[in-house]
């Protein structure tokens, strides 16, 4: 990209992933001028935030951040959110067993080191080239910041906000992009004209048009659905993060108490797609409680009550589509953002901050 001009950039979608990217680009090249698309009147895609019955400030879905102690650094020292290690460790449940994150961690380590060893493949490692696989062994611990995803969310879009070359537009759906001279964002009655745009492999863009010819993305529609529940007392188990392996309703719980400084007992619990659409709200709710029960974290005693159900659908582009427009033009860049701490990891070293 050329520095020496102004540029006028275009992001659609402020998730995390087109946050950092604005920012790494503002702040290296205060001379172009950046404008962030959201469908939505919030920041942070799909880690947007909500407020408790007590007006805590809380995350909407289950989310967990890999280990990447490089990126963990970054946020600490260049965004000033202090990281600190899930108590206790996520952990993955199944029937018969519960793993730790760490040990995961782990495991993944020696799995690809070993096939490498075995394969006779140890000069192609390359283990700085993954950040799933760091050359640290023992003790990686995940690590998330103290007052939940809202805290990393304000931190970049504050960083934005304080910049003179960004705007926000929220409240703003892009149906199409126009790439001829300039790269031209529509939606349903306003256009908007960049020399060059950014958006996510979430996007719910249809159509991108070319020289006469479309590509068409048709994205699959993915539903991430979160029942925010009160309880009227604490958890039996001390837990943080909990990915459910066997189960055909729930996909995750999450302890959120310590976002509220634990004036509030609140769990976040996700739901699947197909019971969410095909089954009541009672059958369900009935379902997640038996289902808390049978992993002894409540009992007869606690009271449970669905504050609030989160539905954040999510839009991804099938890997033909990512081909194609990865081709098209390079004004059009897509960013990746199925795991959060890699893409920032790849991003943060292509712009040498790491």
């Amino acid at each position: 990209m050329d520095n020496q001009n102004e540029q006028q950039i275009g992001f659609i979608g402020s998730g995390p992933i087109s946050l950092i990217k604005a920012y790494l680009l503002a702040k290296k090249n205060p001379q172009f001028k950046l404008t962030i698309f959201d469908l939505h009147n919030r920041f942070g895609g799909a880690w947007y935030s909500d407020y408790s019955p007590k007006g805590h400030e809380i995350e909407c879905g289950c989310h967990i951040m890999s280990y990447c102690p490089e990126v963990e650094n970054y946020i600490e020292e260049e965004l000033g959110v202090k990281m600190y290690p899930f108590n206790p460790a996520p952990i993955f449940v199944g029937k018969s067993i519960k793993l730790p994150y760490p040990t995961k961690n782990l495991i993944d380590s020696y799995k690809y080191i070993s096939k490498n060893l075995l394969t006779l493949r140890w000069g192609n490692l390359n283990i700085s080239d993954n950040p799933a696989i760091h050359a640290k062994l023992f003790g990686k611990k995940n690590k998330y910041p103290k007052t939940g995803s809202p805290e990393l969310i304000h931190a970049l879009a504050n960083k934005l906000k304080e910049a003179p070359n960004v705007t926000f537009k929220n409240g703003l759906e892009i149906e199409s992009i126009l790439i001829d001279d300039k790269v031209t964002l529509k939606t349903d009655s306003e256009a908007f004209s960049f020399d060059s745009v950014y958006l996510t492999s979430v996007s719910k863009i249809q159509t991108i048009h070319k020289n006469g010819q479309s590509i068409t993305v048709k994205p699959k529609q993915v539903d991430y659905i979160h029942y925010l529940l009160e309880l009227n007392k604490p958890l039996n188990k001390k837990m943080t993060y909990w990915r459910i392996m066997d189960d055909e309703v729930v996909h995750r719980y999450t302890d959120i108490s310590y976002q509220c400084h634990h004036e509030e007992n609140l769990v976040l619990a996700g739901i699947k797609p197909d019971p969410f659409h095909s089954k009541s709200e009672e059958e369900l709710l009935s379902h997640v409680i038996n289902h808390m029960k049978g992993l002894k974290l409540i009992d007869d005693s606690h009271q449970i009550e669905l504050i609030k159900t989160h539905l954040f659908p999510t839009y991804y582009s099938d890997k033909t589509a990512r081909e194609e427009i990865a081709k098209l033009d390079d004004r059009l860049q897509l960013l990746h953002s199925t795991d959060l701490m890699y893409g920032m990891y790849y991003m943060l070293k292509e712009e040498g901050e790491i």
